[in-house]
Formats: structure tokens, C-alpha cells, sequence
């Protein structure tokens, strides 16, 4: 049978909804740091998926999607249960920060953490012992960068040492979602990323805990994309239906292609960055994906190095040296 499911100050029975206040920490003039948790707790027995958000603080769009799902989904109509914590990164959230402002640590760099460490590995630490005692799937919301406006898509992380049947149930899993792109990144074999520990993320860590995790790439930062919003509200139901919590059969696009090689654009110029490309678009070798360009001149023109899928390509037109403005697929195939 379904057992209760304390997170925090949230509590709930089986067939009820818990609602409290997860501790991560405290600071000098402020005893408790918390972050909002809800509980759907099924009269049926099933597994405990557990949904996260912002683990980058300005990745908001993933509250907006649980608050809806939490209003339109009964425990009567449930079996097992799904945690919400839309901001599991609340002091980087409150200045929609990607980092925690105090530690300046990337939270989602820092799995599976230290209960010694620093505020960041900490926050790691008490998340992820929650994540083991108490779910068997997890979902990581996220945001892209700055000025991005993709479809959503989803990346799941693969290491070595993960079984076959493993990765068959991550990949059926990451699928069930519904996006119409899924990148997966062999954290054995990967190149061409942003940069930082990929295999700390809390989706890694998850799934090195043998709890199947992935990313879901849902909007722009900082602000509500209604869009974005929608897909991953379709989503988390179509997750559902594949695990069996609710009735019916995922929804998913009529075709599916999972990228094995992606790469990262970085600017060589500052400038204002012009481009008439979407993401979701297809590419032909040498065909042009954007331009930089200032007042007088076209600093740099840059082209697809080989047939490409446009996963995203920056809309924010300002744009400084180094910084990211787009993601191309180079190496993928059909679901």
C-alpha cells in the first residue's frame, strides 16, 4: 500500500494533498531558508515521481506548470504520488541568479553534495538523501540561457557504468515526455558542452542513484512563457500516463529524434547578434545561422558546420564576448 510522505513541514497521508516548507539552510539575520513543497499523495498505490524546479534560480516557468498541475489533478485520480519542489534553489530564485549569490556556486554542478560543505553542497546534500528515500523517477525542470526561446526539449545523461536495462528504462522514460528533440549526452564520451561538472547535475546524480532523472528544457529565463508552460504541464501528464499513475497513453509527436552530438556557439565579437532562424529548424552544411554585427559593419558571420538541427538560437540580441548564442544538433537519428 501507499505510505505517508513527509518532505519538510509537508506531510501526506495516502489519498491526501500535503502542503509545508522545506529547510535548506539558514543565514545570519534569517533562522530558516525555506522552499514551498506540495504533495499528491494517491489513494492507489503506484511510484513517487518527483518533479524539481529552479535549480538555476531564474527558471521559473517549471512553478507556473506545477501550480496548475496541482490544482487540475486529484489523489482520487492517482496512483502513487508526485513532490513538487518548484525552487529548490530559493536565495539564487530570489535574484534570479543562475548561481547561489552567496556561495557563488552553480547548484546544479554541486550533486550529490556534502553535509560538511559549503551552502551550495549542502543544499545538494539534503535534496538528493530526498530524493533517494523517497521517489522512484525524477523530473528537472530548467530554463535555457538568457534571451533563448526554444520547443521545449529534454537531455538525459548517460555514464558507463549504467546497465542496459537501465538505460532502456531512462531513454523510455525520457521519451514518454513527448518532446520532439531529446539529447542525450554520454557523460563518458561528451564534448562541445557549456562548461562545468555535467555528471553533478542532480538529473546525474539521480540516475547514479538508480532513480531514472532527466532534464526538461521548458522556455526562456525569468519570465512565464505560456507556451513553455503548456508543454510541460503535457508532459508531466504524459509521464503519468507512462508510469501508470494515470489512465491513458502518453501523447507523443509523430516522430521523435534523439541527439547524440550537439555543440554550443560561443561569440568571438561583441555586437548584436541577427538572426532569422527558430529552434526546431533543419540546417544544410555551410548554410548561415546567424550574424553579429555592430553599427558598421557584419563582425562575424557564422555557419552551420555540418547539416545541423537548431535546438536553440538566442534571442536576446545583445550579445558579449564569449557568450552562448546557440545549440546545434550535428549527430542524431528517429526515436
Amino acid at each position: 500500500m501507499n505510505r505517508t510522505i513527509e518532505i519538510g513541514s509537508a506531510k501526506a497521508a495516502p489519498g491526501s494533498v500535503g502542503k509545508g516548507y522545506l529547510k535548506l539552510g539558514s543565514m545570519a539575520l534569517i533562522p530558516e531558508v525555506t522552499t514551498p513543497v506540495l504533495i499528491i499523495n494517491g489513494r492507489q498505490d503506484g511510484p513517487v515521481l518527483w518533479l524539481n524546479g529552479a535549480v538555476h534560480g531564474q527558471e521559473i516557468n517549471a512553478f507556473a506548470a506545477m501550480r496548475n498541475i496541482s490544482r487540475a489533478l486529484s489523489p482520487d485520480d492517482l496512483a502513487g504520488a508526485i513532490v513538487m519542489v518548484p525552487f529548490c534553489n530559493p536565495l539564487a530564485t530570489q535574484l534570479r541568479r543562475r548561481g547561489n549569490p552567496f556561495d557563488g556556486l552553480d547548484l546544479d554542478q554541486q550533486f550529490p553534495g556534502r553535509p560538511d560543505g559549503s551552502y551550495s553542497e549542502r543544499t545538494a546534500d539534503i535534496l538528493l538523501n530526498l530524493i533517494k528515500a523517497n521517489a522512484d523517477y525524477m523530473i528537472s525542470f530548467h530554463a535555457v540561457f538568457h534571451g533563448g526561446r526554444p520547443p521545449n526539449y529534454t537531455v538525459y545523461k548517460t555514464l558507463p557504468e549504467f546497465s542496459g536495462e537501465f538505460r532502456k528504462k531512462l531513454e523510455g522514460f525520457v521519451l514518454a515526455f513527448g518532446a520532439h528533440a531529446n539529447c542525450h549526452v554520454d557523460l563518458g564520451a561528451m564534448s562541445g558542452e557549456l562548461p562545468g561538472g555535467f555528471a553533478n547535475s542532480i538529473c546525474a546524480a539521480s540516475s547514479r542513484a538508480g532513480i531514472p532523472g532527466f532534464m526538461a528544457e521548458i522556455g526562456g529565463d525569468s519570465v512565464f512563457m505560456d507556451d513553455a508552460i503548456d508543454g510541460a504541464e503535457k508532459g508531466t501528464y504524459n509521464i503519468l500516463r507512462h508510469l501508470g499513475m494515470i489512465e491513458g497513453a502518453p501523447a507523443r509527436p509523430g516522430r521523435q529524434i534523439v541527439i547524440t552530438k550537439r555543440r554550443f556557439f560561443f561569440a568571438d565579437h561583441a555586437g548584436f547578434l541577427r538572426s532569422k532562424l527558430q529552434g526546431g529548424e533543419m540546417l544544410k552544411k555551410g548554410q548561415e545561422v546567424c550574424r553579429i554585427v555592430d553599427l558598421f559593419d557584419d563582425l562575424d558571420v557564422i555557419h552551420s558546420p555540418e547539416d545541423a538541427y537548431v535546438i536553440l538560437i538566442r534571442q536576446e540580441p545583445v550579445l558579449h564576448f564569449g557568450d552562448p548564442f546557440a545549440l546545434l544538433g550535428l549527430e542524431w537519428h528517429d526515436a
